[in-house]
């Protein structure tokens, strides 16, 4: 995945090429970052759904999002822009016009208002009424069993588990994981008290919360709360 930078010094963004039909597999990033598609295109599977996403198209990513891709039959350059505030996923599309508005701007503020003013919001690709169901249970109410929904929708947990996987690229188990993942992360950057987190996310005790974080983001609770990773992000330069 050769890197360079995009622009002249003082440039916001950092490219990323891809080769076509190639992939990423399932990874995250320790900071957040904007995705903005120059040419080319791919899909991105988490578990806030499958997107397909084309030129023009911009991906707002948290930090730590678990996400993979799969590029399309052209080969991709992608923009990177870092950004330091926590902000929820999303993905929008930008016209061709504020596109190339887009890649002349200074100031990642600047792109994000660019995003949210003139952005048109993307829906995740669909999935069967049964797999819907399951996904809404997980994610909120994350204490659910499997076995018990699986009953509910009459189908084996077998049946079940494969036919999620199949839609969601998620087992049930991994799916309900990653939203209790983003929980704690979301209450540790609060400043929440470890053992309170871990309560509150459905973590067993506070050595299972720090077990999944360090194995999510390479640290355990306490050194990710006292680090800047939350808030600083890296700066691309020239």
């Amino acid at each position: 995945m050769p890197r360079k930078p995009w622009a002249e010094s003082g440039a916001i963004f950092r490219t990323s090429s891809y080769k076509a039909s190639t992939g990423q597999s399932v990874h995250r990033h320790s900071h957040g970052y904007i995705a903005l598609i120059r040419t080319g295109g791919y899909r991105e599977i988490s578990v806030d759904g499958s997107f397909v996403s084309r030129r023009g198209v911009a991906i707002v990513h948290p930090a730590w999002h678990e996400h993979s891709t799969s590029f399309g039959a052209r080969a991709s350059l992608v923009l990177d822009v870092p950004i330091g505030e926590h902000l929820p996923y999303r993905v929008a599309a930008l016209s061709d016009y504020r596109l190339r508005q887009a890649c002349t701007l200074r100031c990642r503020h600047d792109l994000l208002d660019l995003i949210e003013t003139h952005g048109e919001p993307l829906q995740p690709l669909p999935v069967p009424g049964r797999v819907a169901e399951m996904m809404a249970e997980l994610r909120y109410a994350p204490d659910s069993r499997i076995d018990e929904l699986a009953e509910v929708l009459k189908v084996s947990v077998e049946h079940a588990s494969r036919e999620f996987r199949r839609h969601t690229g998620f087992s049930p188990t991994g799916f309900r994981g990653e939203f209790r993942l983003r929980q704690a992360l979301a209450g540790l950057r609060k400043g929440g008290a470890q053992i309170d987190v871990a309560d509150e996310c459905g973590f067993s005790d506070q050595s299972h919360l720090s077990r999944v974080l360090k194995a999510a983001t390479g640290l355990v609770a306490s050194r990710l709360q006292a680090s800047d990773l939350f808030k600083n992000p890296p700066q691309y330069r020239s």
